[in-house]
């Protein structure tokens, strides 16, 4: 679902997505696809446990436990508010794209999302037979970029794993061993502002998924990696070198600010600069050369 008819600027596509107040209005019904909870009598319906083999996401906030123990309530309501609003905002716009009858009839084509405190899980289906048109592992990878993006714009930086495998997702809840490797790739070998990909979700990108995604993942470091600065979402394919190199010179200007800011601390501006090396690289992939 790409950006590029209507956003050439990366700037702007970044907005559209959470900015854009005109949305809320629209967004009830994309956030996220399950029923709404009846608070009036108690919960007592047995629950089973039904596994459904999907793409799975953990991604956190950094920096969030730190703002938490200062005390920073500014900042903690900017990252609550970012990720409370990402996903039904990205989802709104691939509803345009879908058509917003089917969208409203349809919740099952969408991800299925949880926010707990700085962190958001993701899943959808890999495989849906009766939607063909829609691709789980396309729609996750699309929504890391989107929000990765619109945190880099607000001064912030997320890390995570994604996996596919087998979990049971609902309003409230998700188990699952895709779940659990999700998880435990962003908290244990992450380590830098990165969305990492599991085996299996290796696996399916080089022997399924690479043709057709435009670079929307790469290797990088001996990780396959969600590429945050892909064109593809936000260009025409045919855009000119010109433009491709104005967007990544000005990303590169705003990590260089990060990392050359002394009133963040040592780890922070470490992980901006790890950030814009990722970057170059990205660039490097699209013939786009950075200082």
């Amino acid at each position: 679902m790409g950006l590029a008819n209507h956003h050439p600027d990366w700037f702007s596509a970044a907005a559209s997505i959470l900015d854009n107040q005109a949305m809320t209005s629209s967004m009830t019904f994309l956030s996220p696809a399950f029923p709404k909870p009846d608070h009036s009598h108690p919960n007592t319906e047995k629950l089973e446990v039904c596994y459904e083999k999907s793409v799975v996401a953990f991604i956190d906030a950094l920096g969030f436990t730190s703002q938490v123990k200062q005390g920073n309530l500014e900042a903690i309501n900017q990252i609550i508010n970012l990720l409370n609003s990402a996903i039904p905002r990205s989802n709104l716009l691939q509803a345009t794209t879908l058509g917003l009858f089917r969208a409203q009839n349809h919740p099952e084509i969408f991800p299925r999302y949880l926010q707990v405190s700085d962190s958001l899980i993701l899943s959808q289906r890999l495989e849906q037979p009766e939607h063909k048109d829609i691709d789980g592992f396309q729609d996750v990878v699309t929504r890391i970029i989107q929000c990765s993006l619109v945190f880099l714009n607000h001064g912030f930086l997320l890390r995570g794993g994604l996996e596919i495998g087998d979990v049971w997702h609902t309003k409230t809840n998700i188990v699952g061993p895709a779940f659990i490797d999700a998880y435990e790739l962003e908290s244990k070998e992450a380590i830098f502002p990165r969305v990492i990909l599991g085996k299996e979700a290796t696996k399916y990108w080089i022997d399924i998924a690479s043709g057709t995604m435009n670079r929307m993942v790469i290797e990088y470091q001996g990780h396959w990696t969600v590429n945050t600065f892909t064109p593809s979402l936000f260009f025409a394919p045919n855009e000119s070198p010109k433009k491709l190199s104005s967007w990544y010179s000005r990303l590169q200007s705003k990590m260089e600010q990060q990392v050359n800011n002394t009133h963040l601390e040592p780890k922070q501006r470490e992980k901006w600069h790890w950030l814009l090396g990722f970057l170059k690289q990205a660039a490097a992939l699209e013939n786009c050369k950075l200082d």
